[in-house]
């Protein structure tokens, strides 16, 4: 099975961008059978080279509504945020890609860079409609299981590449109509109102009541705990390359406070998790800590 991340280029200038996606292709290579691909908005340069000497196959492409996002962002916010949001929004041009350079497959894994593959996932026979994601149920009384709906989580998916094609432009269409504002499923506290901030809330809004579930331990949050079973850790939060600022308390103000109350419950176990992931780029064969979920998860 193919899997693709993808990055612009402002983001492979990071040192931390660059040891995330370092760490996912070297985990990726060693505990997996998946093809390696990047969907890569820029120019190629000594990290590509890397990248490519590691086995992975740079698809250059561009953002076909970047201009529309640009405009927005640089208006409202900063290039900083623009880096991240054109980056992450590279994603939703994968069907284009391999359109692009003949690439049939009909289903593909996708995930952020800010994950660690501790076993090969499997999903072959994942056959979504269009994807399908791991989910949390928000709104409505969710504690009792009663009202409410899930809102997936778009850093690991398995992209149904001929279907999502097919709904490209309408989907394109629909993200730069309600760049500025879109109405979110009632009290639903994860859906960003302004598309252009977030390609997860388009893509859930998008393809709302199409999107089939994965089972979580293809996207475990390190924050609940450890977990043997789990094939995909996904940082979504507190990233292992911030570690050392985070204990030396260097993170802005708000972020500190939010990976505070993130971990707080399985501290020890994302620190195994963060050594784990660390070791990448030093050892061959890393140890993978998962033990046991923790009560708290």
């Amino acid at each position: 099975m193919k899997w693709f991340t993808g990055c612009n280029q402002s983001s492979l200038e990071d040192p931390q961008f660059r040891d995330l996606l370092r760490v996912a292709v070297l985990s990726a290579t060693q505990n997996t059978s998946l093809d390696r691909y990047l969907i890569y908005d820029g120019e190629l340069c000594g990290e590509t080279d890397w990248l490519e000497s590691h086995g992975v196959k740079v698809l250059r492409t561009t953002l076909s509504f970047y201009k529309p996002l640009e405009r927005f962002v640089l208006a409202n916010f900063s290039h900083e945020l623009l880096r991240v949001r054109s980056g992450a929004f590279l994603r939703t041009e994968i069907p284009i890609a391999m359109e692009t350079f003949g690439l049939r497959d009909p289903f593909v894994l996708y995930t952020d860079a800010d994950v660690v593959f501790a076993a090969d996932p499997e999903l072959d026979k994942c056959r979504p409609q269009y994807f399908a994601a791991c989910g949390t149920k928000g709104g409505g009384l969710t504690r009792l299981n009663i009202g409410g709906e899930y809102h997936f989580n778009s850093g690991v998916m398995v992209l149904n590449t001929t279907a999502l094609r097919s709904e490209y432009e309408r989907f394109v269409e629909f993200v730069v109509n309600n760049g500025f504002g879109a109405k979110r499923p009632h009290h639903h506290a994860l859906m960003q109102k302004n598309l252009f901030m977030s390609d997860q809330a388009a893509l859930n809004l998008f393809y709302r009541n199409r999107i089939k579930r994965l089972d979580n331990v293809f996207n475990w949050n390190p924050a609940r705990g450890r977990n043997p079973r789990a094939r995909i850790i996904h940082f979504n939060g507190l990233k292992w390359t911030q570690w050392d600022s985070f204990l030396q308390r260097k993170l802005r103000a708000d972020r500190q406070a939010k990976f505070e109350k993130q971990i707080r419950r399985n501290r020890s176990d994302y620190e195994q998790y963060v050594t784990w992931s660390a070791a990448f780029l030093t050892n061959d064969s890393p140890t993978h800590p998962g033990i046991q979920v923790s009560e708290n998860a």
